[in-house]
């Protein structure tokens, strides 16, 4: 049973995110074994969110999250499923563990030998654009696909190109904490 339009978006989110569409389009259908379905597959979907909230916490104090002066590196490689990997940074922002203003980078590998970052940040001001840094990020690479908007955006990136990728995001998210400091 869907209760209300918040779970009903969440519930075509979960179809869309863990690549069952045709549930949600079924459920928009309103056919009852396919919106049967959809609801488990958002219960699958919530506990995916909790496993991945779950690897986060127990992995907090490890080298695959790295917690800068205002960034935070979530490298969850072939932990986290690249689908979830926009709503955990999201997640993250909304948690309370971090100020506003601190920069969330989620990395979670895909099927395609690339890596699926996802960047979000704590409760921004309305002039910032992520989208500038992620680009500076992969020109020092010279490197990588991005899309997105202002307040969430996100790209892919070749495996390979992993520990640069992290390198450079350390030196330009330090970069933008200097030049916040300045303004």
């Amino acid at each position: 049973q869907i209760r209300d339009l918040r779970e009903f978006s969440t519930l075509l989110n979960a179809t869309g995110r863990l690549r069952k569409s045709s549930l949600g389009i079924g459920t928009c259908l309103n056919d009852p074994k396919t919106k049967s379905i959809a609801i488990d597959t958002l219960n699958e979907y919530k506990k995916e969110m909790l496993d991945s909230l779950n690897w986060f916490y127990n992995n907090r104090k490890t080298n695959l999250i790295v917690e800068g002066k205002n960034y935070v590196l979530v490298n969850g490689g072939d932990n986290l499923k690249e689908t979830v990997a926009g709503t955990l940074a999201m997640m993250l922002c909304k948690s309370n563990l971090y100020k506003q203003g601190t920069y969330i980078m989620v990395l979670a590998h895909n099927q395609y030998n690339e890596i699926k970052i996802s960047v979000r940040m704590v409760s921004p001001d309305p002039n910032v654009d992520l989208r500038k840094a992620l680009r500076k990020i992969f020109d020092q690479i010279g490197s990588g696909e991005m899309g997105g908007h202002a307040y969430a955006c996100g790209g892919v990136i070749k495996n390979e190109k992993e520990a640069k990728l992290i390198a450079s995001a350390k030196e330009v998210f330090d970069q933008y904490s200097l030049e916040s400091q300045i303004d």
